[in-house]
């Protein structure tokens, strides 16, 4: 008799909850604060505002290889955990990872999502510039969702990355893009776009592909979601850069100071434009 045919689950089990159990969820959400990933967890979510990251989940899992079960993965980036939480669940060694960018702590709310679902996922503080050399050659599949326009450094985070990830290993990347101009730098702190404080540069494809292509990564297949993000995803090959890095905090402040400048000049000389067709009437 064939065996029946290998496929993902795509959500995370159901947890059936008493009333009270229900009632004290809620509560723990509350305590943990605003929660980015969508999950549902015992009658009640971790958020009511969006749906995030499942439209994105349901874009990107007809690409995860159907032997993720005897794959190691690392989600740099975890936040709330639902990726790692997912592969796990499909039977994954998953390792999230997560700095707390943010005053929230996300690898709490991961951990704490762990307890609940059980799925075998670790979750770690720590940036993933201070994995040790142990973790090198060690991944089979790579995550690194929302995470490139928080780097001010994208060369030497990718860079690690690619050492942390074995010969062909695949990345799954996805970024906020510009398409409809030129990329954006923001001074550290600036709040400038989105109201993020810790959001560096909003890139062009055309950049991001350069970034990641320099750095070992070869694009396999292009996962569109919308205009506003770049999302694909990639094998591991040599990287063609040098240790030198195009991006630091003190580079990106300088581009962004230059960038201002060169907007208030077109701003000035608009206005100016103005006023003498006005005069000329």
């Amino acid at each position: 008799m064939p065996k029946p045919k290998k496929v993902l689950k795509l959500r995370l089990p159901r947890i059936k909850a008493t009333q009270a159990e229900h009632d004290e969820t809620v509560k723990k959400i509350a305590s943990l604060r605003q929660f980015y990933h969508h999950v549902e967890i015992k009658g009640t979510q971790t958020t009511q505002v969006h749906k995030h990251p499942l439209p994105i989940w349901d874009e990107i899992h007809p690409l995860i290889p159907l032997n993720i079960g005897d794959m190691k993965c690392l989600d740099v980036g975890c936040n709330s955990g639902f990726y790692s939480l997912i592969l796990a669940a499909n039977g994954a060694d998953v390792l999230g990872i997560d700095i707390n960018q943010t005053d929230i702590d996300v690898v709490a709310q991961a951990e704490w999502l762990e307890s609940e679902f059980k799925t075998g996922a670790k979750f770690q503080r720590t940036d993933v510039l201070d994995l040790p050399s142990s973790h090198h050659n060690q991944y089979d599949i790579a995550l690194c969702l929302g995470v490139y326009h928080h780097l001010p450094d994208t060369d030497t985070a990718l860079q690690k990355i690619n050492k942390l990830m074995k010969k062909d290993a695949l990345l799954f990347f996805g970024s906020v893009t510009n398409r409809f101009g030129e990329s954006q730098y923001y001074a550290e702190d600036s709040a400038e776009f989105a109201n993020d404080p810790y959001c560096y540069r909003i890139a062009t494809p055309e950049d991001i592909l350069e970034d990641l292509r320099e750095n070992g990564f070869e694009l396999v297949e292009e996962i569109p979601i919308d205009s506003s993000v770049y999302y694909g995803l990639f094998k591991k090959v040599k990287t063609t850069r040098k240790k030198t890095t195009r991006f630091t905090p003190e580079k990106i402040a300088e581009m962004a100071a230059e960038q201002k400048k060169a907007k208030q000049a077109e701003l000035k000389k608009s206005k100016k434009s103005a006023k003498t067709k006005k005069s000329k009437k």
